[in-house]
């Protein structure tokens, strides 16, 4: 006989699938507007979507993910 299958289970209000730009804003405006629980579900091991990099506009410095 098999084992049990153990599951465990997350309890959010709100599930965001993916984490660029259009999936972080939400999730925060819910998570700070509405007090909402939010799970954010990404494929890539960080938040950010396509915004590989940036520049800060005061100092001119650029940051780059990967």
């Amino acid at each position: 006989m098999s084992p049990p299958i153990l599951i465990k289970t997350i309890e959010k209000d709100l599930v965001v699938v993916g984490g660029g730009g259009s999936g972080i804003y939400p999730a925060i405006r819910l998570r700070d507007d509405f007090k909402k629980s939010v799970l954010i579900v990404e494929q890539k091991g960080r938040l950010g979507g396509h915004s590989e990099n940036y520049t800060d506009p005061a100092t001119g410095g650029a940051t780059t993910t990967s």
